[in-house]
């Protein structure tokens, strides 16, 4: 459960990504940085691991009712 949220989560983001590669300039040009697509992968591959581990702690959390961590996982989001 947690790994189909962190995917979903990383193909939403490349999605938008791919979007903004596909408009009439390309971004990079004209003052904009040159690192912009690889910034984006990297945020999109920090999300899907994020995504993941809070699921998987999410879940073990209710399972073996640890509240604590549901708490941390909350919070984490914040």
């Amino acid at each position: 459960s947690g790994l189909s949220f962190g995917i979903i989560s990383g193909v939403f983001s490349v999605i938008n990504i791919l979007a903004d590669s596909m408009g009439p300039g390309v971004v990079g040009i004209h003052g904009d940085s040159p690192y912009y697509f690889i910034t984006s992968a990297f945020l999109t591959m920090a999300l899907v691991f994020l995504h993941t581990f809070w699921g998987v702690i999410f879940f073990d959390a209710c399972e073996k009712r640890r509240y604590w961590c549901l708490g941390l996982v909350v919070a984490s989001h914040l």
